[in-house]
């Protein structure tokens, strides 16, 4: 009977530029990793990706597109592109889709956008260009092992995942607040979390912030949070530091901005023990 084993180490990273010295890797993307258009049915545009490799031999880069979706539990899910209702990725079309970045030198990476003619579209529709480094070594071949099994080993793979929005014709905005839990961090600081969906049609990029009422209706003042995308579909967790609050029973009014006319309410009671 021949046993396989597998020794696997992979690492998909959501990474900026300045990520590129943590990881060894000699390619970066240039610029942000988020590209927005506001587009109509019927309409194109087109972009480019600027690929730096800062390494002394030429290296090989594949690209390669995906579907996205993430959730406040932690989850983060790349599908097979246009697999998901809000997918863009049919649409887009990226020339080439390997290339070789001769040593210390830039290359560009074009691609283009078509929307369909359906008036119906309507909202924000995304999906992810992924920019991966071919690392010489990174698939090890199999490697016999006593008693006639194969080892595979599998080296980490870090790539560049640049999210390409097309937000069309308006659309609505909605959420839902739940799961609003006091939480205490690492570094015994007392936090607020609260899991917020995007039931809408828009992308939104909203600030959470509350203000913290005690049982007479004084305010004991407005504590800001953390700031993170959620497109149509997916959820994410917020988090408010409350510093210096004393044990009590509270209401905490936890506003979502969106930094324009969408902004989002909903009132939590809270005890602090």
């Amino acid at each position: 009977m021949r046993i396989f084993t597998a020794t696997i180490a992979l690492c998909i990273c959501l990474m900026t530029c300045a990520a590129q010295a943590e990881t060894g890797v000699p390619v970066s993307v240039l610029g942000g990793l988020t590209r927005i258009y506001a587009l109509t049915p019927g309409s194109t545009a087109e972009g480019k990706l600027i690929l730096q490799n800062d390494s002394d031999a030429p290296s090989d880069v594949r690209l390669y597109q995906t579907d996205y979706l993430f959730y406040a539990d932690g989850r983060a899910l790349y599908g097979p592109p246009a697999s998901i209702p809000r997918s863009n990725a049919a649409w887009i079309k990226v020339t080439p889709q390997q290339i070789t970045i001769p040593a210390n030198a830039s290359t560009i990476v074009y691609f283009s956008i078509a929307i369909p003619q359906d008036q119906a579209l309507s909202g924000s529709y995304w999906s992810v260009l992924m920019v991966e480094p071919l690392e010489k070594g990174a698939l090890a071949p199999p490697e016999p092992v006593p008693g006639g099994g194969v080892q595979v080993g599998i080296r980490a793979v870090h790539r560049y995942a640049v999210q390409l929005v097309t937000n069309i014709n308006g659309g609505s905005a909605s959420v839902t607040m739940d799961n609003p839990q006091l939480v205490v961090d690492d570094a015994n600081a007392q936090l607020l979390t609260i899991d917020i969906a995007n039931t809408g049609e828009l992308w939104l990029n909203p600030r959470v912030w509350t203000e913290l009422f005690d049982l007479s209706g004084k305010s004991l003042g407005r504590f800001e949070g953390t700031k993170v995308r959620i497109f149509p579909g997916c959820s994410a967790r917020y988090k408010v530091a409350l510093p210096g609050i004393p044990p009590g029973v509270y209401s905490a009014l936890v506003v979502a901005d969106n930094s324009d006319e969408h902004v989002f309410g909903s009132q939590v009671p809270l005890t602090i023990p």
